[in-house]
């Protein structure tokens, strides 16, 4: 098994950080990281912590793995090479606009270095604006802005409608730092946006629709004609499209039950395609992209080539927070190079299969807390009516199969029985070929046709799966925490509201899954319960939110919270990470014999429960003190003291076997006589005093130790107690 240990400037930029041969490219929420000690190897792991610079406070991110790729990718800033990083990995669900320290150590040696990264920041600096009106011609942008100065092209109520005369409705041709915002675009024979050659482009809260070209095949749309568009080589390097509305193409695609040419392969318009992304570096999130009967995509994202070091959408790129429906083909294609590319987050359904990874050349790929509804084509399709969930290989690319894949957290629904297959599967027989894939707390509901949760393809290697949810045969050898049935949701679960785009996922408390998942560092540490549920949705959490308005979410930052203790007893809940913002009720539980006494650390007090706010990384110890002390082995009584230290009033609680003398005496530190609560003969019983800290005169006494002094005829204890403030 593998081990699982388990944002700057405010300018959009690849950020480059350098310590001897590794560096770093950042994004709004993650880190790819990049590193050649001298010394790797196969079995040596580079551990990866990261820390707030200035706050010292260590977090683990996902170790990275030997994986040395001759001739795989470019920096996007700098040119170098990707085949020099050996190590390569990604430390994800960071703050935008935040500087991180990043340390690296190879396994089992002294190799250690440290370098900073700076996340991207989520506002960019505008330099010249652009108001654009109507139009019925195309837009061109021939002109940049700069890093310190954005040029915003602003088309805020405006409709570029070229009638199908145009091949685009806004051609960017060349250009970087251009912001293209607030546009209806509609009838381009090509693309609504069309991208070559740029860096540094945002497209945001676009609508744009009934673009594309007829097929001479049966009517369909061409293929790759999309909503936003690239053609060439690296059109899109460090680009943002974030909050479009993209649907309704003019023409659709064919589906796997219709031959078109020669082929029964779907061909036909896409929500946003990219060919050849070598570099990459880009974010797709918060956009809702869909479409109708008739009119139904080839890919809602993606393009080639998939057997390559390039591919959609490239390396050390984002896609998430998305909305995405109605292809005949793949819901995100994310197929070649796939370096330290993160998909997470997305409400994926109507496609006949979710995500497509054939193949993972480089890698590492991360696909984590996605969700997928309805899978289906129609009857007599090639490759039968419901598709995986992930595609995983095929036998012509293996040799392409050499990057490292993770996958954490997803869930697949299964409404009316047509959700997806599972990993690599789908219909009967084995599968397909996973390589290099690690699974966690996946919820793998195939539908009734699949006959494996995850591929048995004979040609599969270095896999390691656990704590999955699976109602069908998987891999022998694995699973070994798994959990083998069909998941039962909580009441009102599962639900998803097209009109908000909103959804609730979460398990039943009887289900199995519930609280059976494992912890994974960086990627699922924050639970409610005794462990993390399996699935996309943990118990305790906010509806999940995709699309436009899940942008204006503000990123939930987390915190460690340690607890400890001094005497005997025990606090709960266990400490642990929480969300920023939680409100927790320590509860302080002493041992028998014991009393709770008082809280230190960064809480003070003597309120058992306390309620406390997670604001920052916090440390809180509970105070234990022995309950009963007794005058003698054989005598008749004994006391006991709570809370201690205290800073109102503390009580002594004291019982008597037999009719005696009772003295209670406080004193301070010189031995000097403060007061005197007890002077009287009493009979057996247990007694309860209160003492406010007060001499005989009522005054308030300093903080400081005391020692209180009990007998019972000439029998007697001293104990020292504290008055604090």
């Amino acid at each position: 098994m593998k081990k699982i240990y388990i944002l700057t400037t405010i300018l959009l930029l690849s950020q480059f950080a350098k310590a001897e041969d590794a560096f770093t490219v950042s994004t709004f929420h993650c880190i790819s990281v990049y590193w050649s000690p001298e010394g790797g190897a196969t079995d040596k792991e580079v551990s990866v912590e990261f820390s707030v610079t200035g706050m010292e406070q260590w977090k683990d991110a996902l170790p990275l793995i030997y994986n040395p790729i001759s001739g795989a990718g470019t920096n996007p800033e700098t040119g170098q090479r990707y085949d020099k990083a050996d190590y390569r990995g990604s430390i994800v669900n960071l703050v935008p606009g935040e500087t991180y320290d990043i340390r690296l150590t190879l396994e089992g040696t002294s190799t250690t270095t440290t370098i900073s990264a700076t996340t991207w920041a989520e506002e960019f600096p505008i330099g010249e604006t652009i108001n654009v009106g109507n139009r019925n011609s195309e837009y061109a942008v021939r002109k940049s802005g700069t890093a310190d100065g954005y040029l915003l092209i602003d088309g805020k109520g405006a409709t570029i409608d070229v009638a199908n005369r145009y091949g685009q409705c806004i051609y960017l041709d060349n250009v970087e730092y251009v912001i293209i915002r607030g546009f209806t675009l509609k009838n381009a024979k090509t693309a609504g946006v069309m991208l070559k050659k740029c860096k540094h482009i945002i497209i945001e809260d676009c609508d744009i629709s009934e673009w594309g070209s007829k097929n001479n095949h049966n009517d369909f749309g061409v293929n790759f004609h999309s909503g936003i568009m690239g053609y060439y080589d690296n059109d899109a390097v460090s680009c943002v499209f974030q909050r479009n509305k993209i649907h309704h193409p003019n023409y659709g695609s064919n589906s796997w039950a219709e031959l078109n040419g020669s082929s029964y392969h779907p061909s036909g318009p896409q929500g946003i395609s990219f060919a050849y992304c070598e570099v990459g570096n880009n974010v797709i999130r918060y956009n809702e992209i869909w479409s109708s009967e008739g009119y139904y995509f080839n890919d809602v994202m993606g393009y080639g080539p998939n057997a390559s070091y390039n591919g959609f959408p490239g390396a050390d790129s984002d896609i998430y927070g998305n909305y995405l429906a109605n292809s005949w083909d793949d819901g995100i294609e994310a197929e070649g190079s796939n370096a330290n590319v993160r998909i997470w987050n997305n409400f994926i359904e109507e496609n006949y299969l979710t995500i497509a990874n054939a193949a993972t050349s480089v890698g590492p790929l991360y696909i984590w807390k996605n969700i997928a509804g309805r899978n289906y084509s129609p009857p007599g399709s090639e490759y039968g009516q419901s598709g995986p969930f992930i595609k995983f290989g095929y036998a012509s690319a293996e040799s392409w199969m050499t990057g490292h894949m993770y996958v954490f957290n997803n869930t697949i629904l299964q409404p009316n029985g047509e959700g997806a297959g599972g990993f690599g599967t789908n219909g009967s027989g084995n599968g397909r070929i996973i390589k290099h894939c690690v699974s966690r707390n996946n919820i793998i509901n195939v539908n009734s046709s699949t006959t494996n949760s995850i591929s048995k393809y004979s040609s599969n290697s270095d896999i390691d799966y656990d704590y999955d949810l699976l109602n069908k045969s998987y891999p022998s050898g694995h699973e070994l925490n798994g959990k083998t049935g069909t998941p039962v949701y909580a009441e009102g679960s599962p639900v998803f509201d097209f009109a908000t785009k909103t959804g609730n996922f979460k398990l039943s408390t009887s289900s199995l899954g519930y609280d059976a998942g494992t912890t994974i560092p960086n990627f699922c540490t924050t639970y409610s319960g005794s462990a993390p549920d399996m699935g996309a949705h943990e118990d305790g959490t906010d509806a999940m939110v995709f699309g436009v308005i899940a942008s204006g979410l503000t990123p939930k930052i987390t915190y460690t919270l340690t607890l400890r203790t001094e005497g005997s007893g025990s606090i709960s809940p266990a400490g642990g990470t929480f969300f920023e913002g939680t409100e927790v009720t320590l509860t302080a539980k002493p041992s028998s014999g014991y009393s709770f006494s008082h809280w230190s650390g960064d809480v003070s007090g003597t309120t058992n429960p306390q309620i406390i706010t997670v604001d920052n990384d916090m440390s809180v110890m509970a105070n234990f003190i022995e309950d009963n002390v007794s005058i003698s082995d054989e005598y008749y009584g004994f006391i006991k003291n709570y809370p201690n230290p205290f800073s109102t009033e503390t009580i002594f609680e004291y019982r008597i076997y037999n009719k005696a003398k009772v003295q209670l005496v406080i004193y301070n530190s010189l031995g000097q006589l403060v007061t005197m609560l007890i002077n009287e003969n009493q009979d057996v019983n247990t007694y309860k005093v209160v003492w406010n800290g007060t001499d005989s005169s009522g005054n308030k006494l300093n903080n400081g130790i005391y020692t209180y002094q009990f007998s019972v005829d000439n029998k007697v204890i001293t104990q020292n107690i504290i008055l604090t403030k």
